[in-house]
């Protein structure tokens, strides 16, 4: 599994600009080493759980590899709590960095980036 890029950014304008890798230098971010949500639905225990919504990807670039889709807050929060008891203990650092980035910025408007391929 390869890790994303979790990106927090709350202004749908600012969001819209950010279709190249080189601008989310400018938006609050972390960069999970082997999390990717998408890949982390088998592990969940609840199988009702969203972790990423439904809907379109916000930005799909397939020039520059990229594909950015929204993460469902109620997901996110979901996650975190398992693994703070214990969960996905092979994603511990990649936790650890998803738990400062929501405690400074709540669960909402979180991003993930990852590599089209």
């Amino acid at each position: 599994m390869l890790g994303s890029t979790i990106i927090y950014e709350p202004d749908c304008i600012k969001l819209a600009g950010l279709g190249e890798v080189d601008n989310i230098e400018d938006v609050v971010s972390v960069d999970l080493e082997t999390l990717s949500l998408v890949d982390l639905y088998p592990l969940l225990q609840d199988k009702s759980i969203r972790l990423l919504e439904e809907e379109e990807p916000v930005i799909e670039d397939p020039e520059n590899d990229i594909l950015m889709l929204e993460i469902n807050p109620d997901g996110l929060q979901y996650i975190l709590k398992q693994a703070a008891n214990g969960a996905f203990a092979e994603y511990a650092d990649d936790f650890k960095k998803l738990a400062r980035i929501t405690k400074h910025n709540g669960f909402e408007d979180f991003y993930e980036i990852k590599s089209l391929y």
